[in-house]
């Protein structure tokens, strides 16, 4: 039996948790949350903070370490403030979409940007800020728990990674375990394009337009060869998966004047096309069309 846990929480008696509970999940991540300002979801020092206190309440074999899988959005608007958690994926495609460089904290090995959306008919200006964690992070905070002989991790959530982390999770990455069987670093230099990742929107309306199709991502990696840690990275091309924009909603009020898109798939059919042609010319309607391409 488990049981997940805040570290520093006096509220919890560690003591006799331990004696009811095969392990305890230290939930090493919220660093700064929606009750804070924008900042690291799990720096590495706080982390080692975090643990260093529960083993004083629990032993370290008891201890399964909960990491960080997901990004972090402090939103800020005319309506006041607000956080969304969003995947790696996610937070990625929106770097990409607002052109936003991605900058690598080596303090607390988390990354972050910032960007704006400006000012439209129905949102006000809106400021992100988001802090996140991918497989560097993880690699680092894995390797501190292999050192300190946890009983293991636990990652939250599951699908919200970076998928690199996949390349060294099973194995173990201690100290000892480094110097007989080094890590190849160079499989975290490029990201893959990740199949299972949803398509990230923007805009409002109802036709599309896909802004960026499924590419990898290129990273710059150093290395602190003395502790077997990534020191710092760069982020030389952001990977993509697909991304759309949404546009030509008319944001009027319904009435005279309002434009309202109707599409019509599956043609052109001989009977009703030419019909359907011959009103919209009537009523001075411009129609789009679309283009069949065959692939080979």
């Amino acid at each position: 039996m488990s049981m997940d846990v805040q570290a520093k929480n006096e509220d919890y008696d560690f003591k006799e948790l331990s004696k009811y509970n095969d392990y305890v999940i230290l939930m090493a991540y919220d660093e700064f949350n929606d009750a804070t300002e924008a900042g690291p979801i799990s720096s590495q020092k706080w982390i080692e903070e975090q643990l260093d206190w529960m083993d004083d309440k629990i032993d370290a074999s008891k201890i399964i370490l909960g990491v960080a899988g997901y990004a972090r959005d402090w939103i800020t608007e005319e309506e006041g403030k607000r956080v969304e958690d969003i995947t790696y994926a996610a937070a990625i495609d929106n770097a990409k979409l607002s052109r936003s460089a991605v900058t690598f904290d080596n303090s607390s090995y988390n990354l972050h940007y910032s960007y704006s959306e400006p000012k439209s008919d129905t949102s006000s200006e809106t400021k992100h800020t988001i802090w996140l964690t991918d497989a560097a992070t993880t690699f680092n905070i894995l390797r501190f728990s292999d050192d300190y002989k946890t009983a293991g991790t636990a990652l939250w959530h599951l699908g919200g990674e970076d998928p690199r982390i996949w390349k060294y999770y099973s194995r173990d990455l201690s100290t000892a375990a480094l110097q007989k069987t080094p890590f190849n670093f160079n499989t975290l230099a490029v990201i893959p394009i990740d199949p299972f990742s949803k398509p990230t929107a923007t805009g409002e309306g109802e036709l599309l337009n896909i802004l960026y199709t499924p590419v990898v991502g290129k990273i710059k990696i150093e290395l602190d060869t003395t502790g077997i840690l990534i020191a710092e990275q760069q982020y030389i091309q952001l990977p993509s998966g697909y991304v759309y924009e949404k546009f030509a909603e008319d944001k009027t009020q319904m009435g005279p004047g309002h434009k309202i898109i109707l599409t019509f798939d599956d043609g052109p059919d001989p009977e009703y096309t030419p019909k359907i042609l011959t009103i919209l010319e009537k009523e001075k309607i411009p129609p789009a069309t679309s283009t069949k391409v065959k692939m080979r």
